[in-house]
């Protein structure tokens, strides 16, 4: 997709930073719900490996140094998929928030 399209949805819609496996994947994740149904369904999560509902833009040479931006930023929800022990949701505040079926320890 286009990196100025990206970054107008950026500007636009509520967007969650999405970095799978320490750098293997990363996308621009554009959920169908808002900030706070995000976090419920987050933390009723059984287990990690549920499809992303809404658009997901996969991160590609064109978008990567927007991606490393805002996630260096810190004040967008950013989320680290990988394995069920070290799967986290932040908030554009920094709250870390655990998935129901997350078994790692507790961060913050």
């Amino acid at each position: 997709m286009n990196i100025d399209i990206i970054k107008n949805k950026i500007e636009n819609d509520f967007v969650v930073l999405v970095d799978e496996e320490y750098g293997w994947k990363s996308w621009f994740w554009f959920p169908i719900m808002n900030e706070k149904e995000l976090v419920t369904w987050w933390k009723n999560l059984a287990f990690v490996g549920k499809p992303l509902v809404g658009e997901v833009i996969e991160v590609n040479d064109e978008s990567k140094e927007l991606f490393r931006e805002k996630w260096k930023n810190n004040n967008f929800f950013m989320m680290h998929i990988h394995v069920d022990d070290d799967s986290y949701l932040k908030t554009a505040d920094g709250k870390m928030v655990f998935h129901k079926g997350y078994s790692g320890d507790i961060f913050t």
